[in-house]
């Protein structure tokens, strides 16, 4: 994943879909934050993720609760970096 601030290059497995699915594909969200926790050894933020998919962070923070809710990720109250993949 790259640094906070750095476009996401075209081809980069972490770029979303165009069109209206991009909100609601839940796969670049997961690669991102896998991405994060293998290269970096700690989950991203909620902001660093909205950067990468180019979303507002209400939305990311409204869509880990529905892959939390799935039981793909787990996320620790309170905790800027506590995603933990399921």
């Amino acid at each position: 994943m790259p640094p906070a601030g750095i476009p996401v290059p075209p081809g980069c497995p972490c770029r979303i879909p165009a069109g209206p699915e991009r909100a609601h594909d839940h796969r670049p969200r997961l690669r991102i934050i896998r991405a994060a926790i293998t290269d970096q050894g700690d989950a991203p933020t909620v902001a660093e993720i909205a950067d990468a998919v180019s979303l507002r962070p209400s939305l990311v923070y409204y869509q880990l609760r529905e892959l939390e809710a799935k039981g793909a990720i787990s996320r620790e109250p309170h905790q800027a970096r506590g995603i933990r993949l399921a």
